[in-house]
């Protein structure tokens, strides 16, 4: 863009000196506007040099300038990424409280509500961030960032001594504590020199600093014989004394500043932790008088409340997850220790940590059943709700170390053909054990292809020193084979495979039609009559010899 035509015809426009300032010929175009329109600004600034009347410049001339950063600012909208602050970090200027510049009113308001307390919190802020706080006008961002620029030119008229000094922001200032035991002795000081012995008994007592529970407004007004309010109003003058004792002394800006960077004010658990290392043996609370001392508002109280309110329902909410999850874990070490009890084992046990730890077949996912597993670090797919229920037993079992799912693959003989079989679950147990484990409804028991699967299986867990398990997530296969069966159904089983080469289903219809019984019962008598069932169509034949 040519630097010497402006987005707009010029116009006689200044900028107000704040009074106060040691030059009434202070321009209030900023830096980044003035940089881009050099013969405009320059134009501008002899022009309101002129108009100006004492310490104030005309306000037209300031509604002019606004008028023109706004129609700047539509074909040059890159000057809202313009920093906020050009200073240095060495500089002095990052270290002063916004409180001792001359800044508009509404800056100090909108700066101080979004917890901004030196220039060093404006680093790394740029014009488009001022502009989205709440009241942040052109008219504002004028003042406060012109300021900033004359301030950052014109180190001697910062508000502390800077080339006199010899400090920057990094050195040590003197009578400056740097241990949190020196900040409290610190603080304290500026309590008992700026505060009468109501008003330090109120503020004691309201932040436990003597090491007794946090009163409360009322506690208080019935022992001294007033009203809450009147404790609140206190309170009140007691913290804005002890402000303004640590508002004369413009060193205590570099540890407030150095701390309130540290701390943040997103969070009440640090400002706790710090007070009770400050103050050993006060509550929790006492994090507040620090939040409040640091900030350096009174106004500071209502942002502390909201931080410590959120704070304590997440410490509530963390307690009764945690109190969840411990008897979650008892139910799911209940469930699972008789499952364990009734797995295969081979006669030796492999110990240690197989890998991968990832499936060897991808489930899809995103289009599977499953959930976010803490022991594996990344969504687990399932396959059933069967088999959902299974893994949330490993999930909080504190007996489980890890599981995975669908961890191998195993081929097997069916039919003449040769298939692959992919387990559902890998485990390892605390103890070191490993279990490879099958979540099937148990009524498929008697199916020709599971047993051959199952078979397989447990051929590949003896060679690799793994147990094997197959459930339903209540009871194991064992158990449940082994359950009562009913003996007339199984007789009848036997005698019709011994007529026919295989049952259809027809049959057993039949049979149902003339003995009650369900489908677990039928898949106990099949395994009772050494019968297993294809499928597509229905057939029960003698079972295949598995060695």
């Amino acid at each position: 863009m040519n630097s010497s035509k402006p987005p707009i015809k010029p116009q006689p426009v200044g900028g107000g000196v704040r009074r106060g300032w040691p030059d009434r010929a202070v321009p209030l175009i900023p830096s980044a506007v003035a940089g881009r329109w050099p013969r405009w600004a320059a134009n501008l600034t002899t022009q309101a040099r002129d108009d100006a009347t004492g310490m104030d410049w005309p306000t037209p001339s300031r509604m002019a300038l606004v008028a023109f950063l706004r129609d700047a600012l539509e074909v040059a909208d890159d000057l809202l990424d313009t920093p906020v602050c050009t200073a240095s970090p060495a500089n002095n200027l990052h270290v002063v409280e916004l409180s001792a510049l001359p800044l508009p009113a509404r800056a100090h308001n909108c700066l101080r509500r979004a917890g901004h307390v030196t220039v060093a919190d404006l680093a790394g802020l740029t014009w488009r961030d001022l502009l989205l706080l709440r009241n942040f006008g052109l008219t504002t961002l004028i003042g406060t960032v012109s300021t900033l620029d004359h301030l950052t030119a014109n180190p001697e008229l910062l508000p502390i001594p800077a080339a006199s000094s010899g400090n920057t922001r990094g050195e040590q200032i003197p009578n400056v504590p740097t241990d949190p035991i020196e900040v409290g002795a610190w603080l304290l000081e500026h309590l008992f020199a700026a505060t009468d012995p109501r008003q330090r008994d109120v503020v004691v007592h309201r932040y436990g600093l003597d090491g007794d529970p946090v009163y409360l407004l009322t506690d208080l007004g019935e022992t001294w014989g007033v009203s809450s309010e009147r404790i609140r109003q206190v309170q009140l003058q007691a913290l804005r004394r002890i402000l303004d004792s640590l508002h004369i002394d413009p060193a205590t800006a570099v540890v407030r500043a150095r701390i309130s960077q540290e701390l943040g004010g997103d969070s009440a658990e640090p400002w706790a932790t710090l007070a009770a290392e400050v103050w050993p043996g006060a509550p929790a609370q006492a994090g507040g008088l620090l939040f409040i001392l640091i900030t350096g508002s009174t106004t500071a109280k209502t942002r502390w409340d909201d931080l410590f309110k959120a704070w304590i329902s997440e410490l509530d909410r963390q307690a009764r997850h945690t109190a969840t999850d411990r008897r979650q874990a008892d139910r799911a070490d209940a469930r699972l220790a008789p499952l364990l009890s009734k797995a295969w084992w081979p006669a030796w046990a492999r110990s240690g940590e197989p890998s991968p730890r990832t499936p060897t077949r991808s489930g899809g996912a995103e289009e599977t059943i499953g959930f976010p597993s803490d022991k594996l670090g990344r969504r687990l797919a399932c396959e059933s709700m069967l088999e959902h229920d299974v893994f949330t037993l490993f999930e909080r079992s504190t007996q489980v170390a890890w599981y995975c799912e669908q961890p191998v693959a195993i081929a097997y003989q069916h039919d003449g053909h040769e298939h692959r079989y992919y387990p559902d679950a890998l485990v390892h147990l605390n103890d070191g054990r490993m279990l490879l484990v099958e979540v099937k409804p148990l009524y498929q028991a008697s199916l020709s292809i599971n047993l051959a699967k199952w078979a397989e299986a447990r051929r590949w867990c003896n060679h690799h020193g793994i147990g094997f398990l197959i459930t339903d997530g209540r009871t194991g296969l064992d158990d449940f084979l082994s359950a009562p069966h009913k003996a007339e159904l199984t007789r009848a089983l036997i005698e019709l495979a011994a007529q026919k080469a295989a049952i259809d289903w027809p049959s057993v219809k039949r049979l149902r039609s003339r003995l009650s019984f369900g489908t677990n019962d039928l898949t106990r008598s099949l395994h009772a009559a050494g019968l297993e069932v294809d499928l597509r169509p229905w057939r029960a034949r003698t079972a295949t010899a598995y060695d």
